[in-house]
């Protein structure tokens, strides 16, 4: 019974590590051997599709990793952070790029010189 519970979880864990797998085991490994790793290619994938894999918690199955060392956690914080930063980091230069253009709109818009509306090219002189 017990072993009926943990198949899917030890399937899942051998597709989503495939590739790994095929780099780094020998090839004459016991592994490799098993079905998983002789099908054909096709089949392979559409067993890959039904993996739901996510760092700790999975929003769809809602399950959770266990036994995942601190520093790992930790890493993964780190990662989403760096992620969170170069996003902010790519809208504020896509933000700076605009600053020119629009400043020279707003002049033309809303200032005068001596009573004359700005023309857009006295703006870029």
């Amino acid at each position: 019974e017990k072993f009926r519970v943990a198949l899917p979880l030890l399937l899942a864990s051998l597709l989503y590590h495939h590739e790994y797998i095929l780099r780094e085991f020998n090839t004459d490994h016991p592994v490799l051997s098993c079905c998983l790793f002789t099908l054909e290619g096709g089949r392979l994938s559409q067993l890959k599709s039904h993996v739901h894999a996510d760092a700790f918690k999975n929003t769809e199955t809602c399950l959770v990793a266990k036994g995942v060392p601190q520093h790992v956690r930790i890493l993964h914080r780190l990662d989403l952070l760096e992620e969170s930063r170069q996003q902010t980091a790519d809208m504020v230069m896509e933000r700076l790029d605009r600053v020119p253009e629009d400043l020279t709109l707003c002049m033309l818009e809303r200032f005068q010189v001596n009573g004359t509306q700005l023309l857009e090219s006295r703006v870029q002189d």
